[in-house]
């Protein structure tokens, strides 16, 4: 699968690409040197050929300004037409000429900035193959990655890329998911072993069946990402959009009344002085640096944090990343490592052994994506169930069932309250699962989840930061109170339902907290959409990573203070670059509009600005 918008070829050869773009240079180059000889030989006629040298340099320029201008809709392009063709008739074509050339320069700087910074989204683009070799009917033939099917058979020779996520039916090798989830060490895969699709085959040659078509597949939705986030702009990135065309027009407005305005005072006898200084008050207001600067600071932004297993999925979210206060952390999955192991089995009925209870609670937990149901059915080795049936799953509570004509349900205290069924004194009130059958409480599981090893450390850092973190879990207060001081966490909730993080959430919001929420479980999805800006924990649950705004692709929490600080610095840059261009525009538009200021110095000093901002994104290090 190709992504254009991606996967747009990028030059690395940057002075022949600027070449490329400005072919223009090359005739207007050549016509301007012949009337630079016949103005040695004083042929009158010289001047014709250096008004054809600025408009064949200028001719793309004057096509899109007028363009531009008839739309109403006045970019840069259009004040440098104006005046460009001003200055053939108040200074000739040699000034006008040079105009179009510091402007040319302008262009050229950023496109070669642009192709740096695509370099790093390209790195990541280039996760995922072309071509496939699809086995049909026991002949290979090499088919396009995007045209295989579920249940495909294909093959992956040595050195190759998988094209899409399967399943192993046949071989055995090593693979490399360092582009994936960014573990270096090769991982070895059988019959049966689940693949990824962008991991490279480092051993042998394997047969796989595709499990999800290439755009559904893991890199599919890695490449989906960068382009969504490429597409969807922050705040000050459309706002400038949207500024640029307003304050072109108001500044052609401007210089219009300043021309009638100084040709009032100084009289019609001044008309040159006075259209020169109207015409460099226009140039000089040319918003370039600010146009170009702030969209190539976000897209710089982006492509880094990509290299970095951080996915924008649009400068938006860079932007409210970095003006976060407080984040909330889900508990499992997120702080934990997610992967629950059971600790301890209880039976409180001695017609029930403890092996009785973990494989009743394993088979009607068995569709459930809850850790806790992952735990059980891998501590029960169930590979499939039977005589369940009108499996009901309630999140936040538990699972209701039907197994063997008894009703089943398997799940938090809270679930067997909603049910009217009492503890008796003898069962603790504190196990994280309780298993009762037609009503009577029969077993318990309790679990156990190991912090992540990065977890402290990170949280250690966003209160360096200066940002609150809080732990609002579904786990009860015992647990949650563990994990959360393990951290370093004081505040935190426990107990709580989807619904109940929402509400806690919104509240901070209301009192003007600007938000961020991290999680990696389905029912995290409402609250990652609702925060300022929600971060997911990996790309495994596509409801998650749909409702979120970042993505820790390898499900690192430690990135975290990373992605903050990449948000916080492009966004500093952003101001600085803003600040200083206002300020050295309006140092020059007030000397325009009162004392005699060359045009080609007005665009030599937005060039200059230009260039500094384009150097200031550049240099930003993370």
């Amino acid at each position: 699968m190709r992504i254009s918008a991606i996967k747009e070829k990028t030059d690395t050869n940057y002075l022949k690409a600027v070449l490329n773009q400005n072919l223009e240079f090359i005739p207007s180059v050549i016509l301007f040197c012949i009337g630079a000889v016949f103005k040695v030989l004083n042929f009158s006629f010289s001047y014709v050929f250096f008004v054809s040298s600025v408009l064949v340099c200028g001719f793309s320029i004057f096509v899109s300004g007028t363009h531009s201008a008839l739309k109403f809709k006045f970019s840069e392009k259009t004040l440098i037409t104006i005046a460009s063709i001003g200055s053939i008739f108040i200074n000739g074509p040699i000034e006008s000429l040079l105009i179009l050339i510091l402007f040319r320069i302008s262009e050229s700087l950023e496109k070669i900035a642009k192709s740096k910074s695509k370099k790093d989204i390209n790195n990541i683009s280039k996760i995922m193959p072309d071509t496939a070799h699809l086995l049909l009917n026991g002949t290979e033939k090499k088919v396009m990655a995007k045209e295989l099917k579920i249940g495909d058979i294909f093959i992956v020779y040595p050195f190759e890329k998988i094209p899409c996520d399967g399943t192993i039916i046949e071989g055995k090798t090593y693979l490399t998911l360092s582009a994936i989830t960014g573990e270096s060490l090769p991982v070895l895969a059988n019959v049966g072993s689940k693949v990824l699709s962008g991991s490279i085959n480092t051993s042998s040659t394997i047969k796989v069946r595709t499990d999800n078509i290439a755009k559904e597949s893991t890199a599919g939705k890695i490449l989906n990402l960068i382009e969504n986030g490429i597409k969807n702009k922050a705040k000050t990135e459309t706002f400038i959009n949207k500024f640029s065309h307003r304050y072109t027009l108001t500044i052609i407005l401007f210089s219009i009344i300043i021309f009638f305005v100084l040709l009032f005072i100084l009289g019609v006898n001044n008309f040159n002085t006075v259209l020169k200084r109207s015409l460099t008050f226009m140039v000089t207001s040319c918003p370039c640096s600010i146009v170009i600067s702030v969209p190539l600071a976000f897209f710089y932004g982006i492509g880094k944090s990509a290299n970095l297993k951080i996915l924008f999925k649009g400068s938006k979210y860079l932007e409210s990343l970095s003006k976060i206060s407080t984040i909330f952390l889900d508990k499992t999955g997120t702080l934990t490592k997610g992967t629950l192991e059971v600790e301890k089995i209880y039976s409180f009925d001695e017609k029930f052994r403890e092996s009785d209870v973990l494989n009743i609670c394993a088979n009607v937990e068995f569709y459930s994506a809850h850790p806790i149901a992952r735990a059980l059915i891998k501590k029960a080795k169930l590979k499939k169930t039977s005589g369940v049936k009108n499996i009901k799953e309630i999140p936040g509570y538990g699972v209701k069932a039907l197994m063997n004509d008894e009703e089943i349900l398997c799940g938090k205290l809270k679930l067997l309250r909603e049910n009217d069924i009492v503890l008796d004194s003898a069962i603790p009130d504190n196990l994280m699962l309780y298993l009762a059958i037609d009503g009577k409480v029969v077993g318990g599981v309790n679990f156990c989840d190991s912090l992540r090893e990065k977890s402290k450390e990170t949280i250690k850092k966003l209160k360096t930061m200066g940002i609150k973190s809080i732990v609002l879990s579904g786990d009860k207060k015992e647990t949650t109170k563990k994990i959360s001081h393990n951290c370093g966490i004081s505040e935190f909730y426990s107990d709580l339902m989807p619904e109940d993080k929402l509400n806690i959430l919104n509240k901070f919001k209301k009192n003007n907290s600007v938000t961020a929420f991290i999680g990696d479980g389905i029912n995290d999805a409402p609250t990652l959409a609702a925060a300022d800006c929600g971060i997911a924990m990996g790309i495994g649950n596509s409801a998650t990573v749909e409702a979120a705004g970042v993505v820790l692709l390898n499900g690192d929490i430690s990135l975290l203070p990373k992605a903050v600080e990449i948000s916080r610095k492009i966004m500093k840059t952003i101001k600085s670059n803003i600040y200083f261009a206002l300020f050295v525009k309006l140092l020059v538009l007030f000397r325009a509009a009162f004392f005699y200021v060359p045009t080609y110095l007005a665009i030599f000093a937005d060039v200059g600005v230009t260039l500094i901002s384009i150097r200031s994104v550049l240099r930003t290090k993370f």
